[in-house]
């Protein structure tokens, strides 16, 4: 993970008319607008998505003294930051309360009131999301198929071993359709992990067996045409090209 965070000075960005604008001042800032969002650390997760620590709203850029915490709206301040959506479990509330404002969906802010305020949050940019996927070993084989060992799983900040879920799933995040039938080793010990769905997506965390090795390829899936199918497959394609 890449922290980005330059002599104390904070990331911020601004939202007018549906863009993030702005320029460059005091390190990696961004203003351009009447209210500006700012953070005091971003974290580069490798999934791609961006966890913003302790985000506020600036209501003046010329009095700094005027800024909030974000009592509600995380799409919307996700939005600000420049990124499509959030990913939910991943946003830290405070347990006190202070002044802070809500973030609408078009980025406006509402009015001020005491609350729970927003500590950090993970944003997000690709749609349909997809978590990362990594292996220890990679092996091709000359019939178009691949053996992985000791697949991981990585979701904003939070890495999991696999325990559970369709195999296929797994082969799905590296680029393959299918898994090989009674292809896959587990180990002896526990551990925590996720089980995946079958388009890759984490469904839920629990604690079992994990996965070690496990074998995939590409099969003819060609009766499965819905728009959000191929949409899937797309991103399949895409992420295989990349490893």
């Amino acid at each position: 993970m890449e922290k980005r965070q330059e002599g104390g000075a904070s990331l911020s960005f601004s939202w007018k008319y549906g863009l993030a604008l702005g320029l460059i001042i005091a390190g990696p800032s961004v203003s351009g607008g009447q209210a500006v969002i700012e953070a005091e650390e971003v974290v580069d997760n490798p999934d791609s998505s961006r966890t913003f620590v302790s985000p506020w709203i600036v209501m003046d850029p010329l009095d700094r003294d005027l800024r909030f915490r974000i009592r509600q709206g995380v799409p919307g301040a996700c939005r600000l930051f420049g990124m499509s959506d959030y990913l939910r479990g991943f946003v830290v509330w405070s347990k006190d309360l202070r002044d802070a404002v809500g973030v609408n969906g078009d980025g406006s802010i509402s009015d001020v009131e005491v609350g729970h305020y927003v500590e950090s949050m993970t944003c997000i940019s690709d749609q349909p999301y997809v978590p990362k996927i990594t292996v220890k070993e990679r092996k091709e084989r000359l019939d178009g198929a691949v053996t992985v060992t000791l697949p991981l799983i990585h979701s904003g900040s939070a890495t999991y071993r696999v325990v559970s879920g369709f195999l296929a799933g797994v082969c799905r995040l590296l680029g393959y359709n299918s898994a090989v039938k009674y292809s896959e080793e587990w180990s002896a010990a526990t551990a925590a992990g996720v089980s995946l769905g079958f388009d890759g997506q984490i469904y839920i965390e629990e604690t079992g067996t994990y996965l070690t090795s496990l074998e995939c390829r590409n099969v003819d899936q060609g009766k499965y045409t819905s728009p959000g199918r191929r949409q899937f497959e797309n991103r399949i394609k895409e992420t295989r090209e990349r490893l």
